[in-house]
């Protein structure tokens, strides 16, 4: 055999090498299962009605359009089956934030607000939708509370009427030296109930008040540190609020085709 010939022979074996090779190696890829691809967590978005809502949640915070960490909380409401109970401290002196409240219970936050000074109103409340031009389309929502009691809480100095030892004065009270008011101004007077508490006087008379608030379909959700705040706009400067611990929860105003139990459709006051 020629050299020529041993070249080719040599060549050939070469190259089929080369193909077995390549060969073993495609099949050997195609044989291992391919890596299974992490698909990504489905969210599931649950919406539910604001009539709903307010009976589920029972602390609302009244605040700015724009709430952040340190808004000023300048209402809460409290909503116990069909009686809403509404917290007001004394705007001048109220420096109490969305940030003093979000590690707070429920309860500790009524507690907080029961201490400040300012006012508390007791009534029935509902809740009716007011329809738009058309008469088919909600306008918005209108929460609506026959106010029955106001209790105010004051700081005993407010009543030492320049007295020079505001402390002594503050003291006399406490123990019962002085009175804030006699029997005689209490039986002549719309005082259901005075009482001292600490330094303060807590004072509850009748009141015949209407005080309502308009819900418009304008959503907000707001993650606050680890907390999530979600609400309407109740005009355009402020905003109504609660916590959840439904971070995907989002909700719709009711509608003349979709409302809650007890929402009327026009049948309260617009």
């Amino acid at each position: 055999m020629n050299i020529k010939s041993k070249k080719t022979i040599m060549s050939m074996i070469i190259l089929i090498v080369i193909v077995l090779t390549g060969c073993g190696t495609v099949s050997s890829t195609k044989e291992k299962p391919e890596e299974s691809k992490s698909k990504p967590k489905e969210i599931k978005v649950k919406t539910v009605l604001m009539s709903d809502v307010i009976n589920k949640h029972k602390v609302w915070l009244r605040t700015k359009s724009n709430p952040g960490r340190s808004s000023i909380v300048d209402t809460i409401i409290v909503i116990k089956g069909d009686e809403l109970v509404r917290y007001r401290p004394d705007q001048r002196q109220n420096n109490i934030t969305i940030e003093h409240l979000i590690n707070l219970t429920d309860e500790e936050i009524i507690n907080l607000f029961e201490k400040a000074e300012g006012f508390k109103y007791v009534g029935k409340y509902k809740l009716g939708i007011v329809l738009d031009q058309l008469g088919q389309t909600t306008e918005r929502l209108k929460l609506k509370v026959n106010q029955k009691t106001m209790t105010r809480t004051e700081h005993l100095s407010a009543f030492s009427y320049g007295d020079l030892d505001r402390e002594k004065y503050i003291n006399d009270v406490k123990s019962g030296k002085k009175k804030i008011y006699s029997k005689a101004e209490l039986s002549n007077s719309d005082i259901i109930k005075h009482e001292i508490k600490g330094d303060y006087s807590v004072t509850t008379r009748p009141d015949n008040d209407e005080y309502s608030i308009n819900m418009f379909d304008s959503f907000i959700k707001r993650t606050i540190f680890d907390t999530t705040f979600m609400g309407v706009a109740v005009g355009t400067k402020t905003v109504l609020i609660t916590r959840t611990d439904e971070p995907q929860l989002n909700f719709n105003l009711d509608t003349p085709d979709k409302k809650g139990e007890k929402v009327i459709i026009e049948g309260i006051s617009k």
